[in-house]
């Protein structure tokens, strides 16, 4: 089983993504009409608030895909229709409170939308100085602590967001009889979302790209050192 993804790439220019500023894309709160911001958006700039650290339009991502695409065959692995993923992005845009189920799209569309969000942040869930470590570590106890002390190091914010992540992805996994996605096909899927990493070439991706989905499946099946 192979997953589909296209290599992660900037899709932002300046302030905006797909016609739209970024904060009113992805906030959780759109009051205030000042959506003009330099630079990309971090976790703790998008917490729902300052007790839930989960953004809004990944809760809502998350509970579209549990409701309508945990029976979906190949969940995650067969990438969305991208005029519906911008759709989507457009869409929360103008209203944070609209509903996915309003659009009648695909849950494919709501998947990539979702990815697609992790992607434009301006640092990974996990940033490179402390996955390096873990790459270089191939002894399965040792690293499962070493990943323990690293997940500890990592900001509040995202914490709970790898989190609620991996809660989900293991919910999805629950349901392999039917969406042929169990840990190893969600980590193939899933880990150059979660590290973005940076290849200087194709010897060093040939390098990596096996240790960093094992790490993704650690973590997949491993949950409680997230806690």
């Amino acid at each position: 089983l192979h997953c589909q993804f296209k290599p992660i790439k900037k899709t932002l220019t300046g302030d905006s993504f797909h016609g739209v500023t970024k904060k009113k894309l992805y906030s959780s709160s759109l009051s205030d009409g000042n959506f003009s911001i330099s630079g990309e958006l971090s976790l703790k700039q998008l917490a729902h608030s300052e007790t839930d650290y989960i953004p809004a339009f990944v809760r809502k991502c998350v509970e579209f895909i549990e409701t309508e695409g945990i029976k979906v065959e190949g969940l995650y692995r067969v990438p969305g229709n991208q005029s519906q993923v911008v759709l989507i992005e457009q869409k929360f845009a103008v209203d944070a409170n609209m509903s996915m189920y309003a659009l009648d799209l695909p849950v494919s569309a709501v998947t990539t939308a979702l990815k697609n969000f992790f992607a434009n942040l301006s640092e990974p869930l996990i940033s490179a100085e402390l996955y390096q470590p873990l790459i270089e570590e191939r002894r399965p106890d040792v690293r499962l602590k070493l990943l323990r002390h690293v997940l500890q190091r990592l900001p509040l914010e995202n914490r709970a967001v790898l989190s609620y992540v991996v809660n989900h992805l293991r919910h999805v996994a629950e349901h392999v009889h039917v969406t042929s996605m169990d840990h190893r096909n969600l980590a193939k899927c899933w880990w150059p979302t979660l590290v973005r990493p940076h290849f200087e070439n194709f010897e060093s991706m040939a390098m990596m790209s096996q240790p960093l989905e094992e790490l993704v499946q650690v973590l997949l099946d491993n949950p409680s050192i997230l806690e």
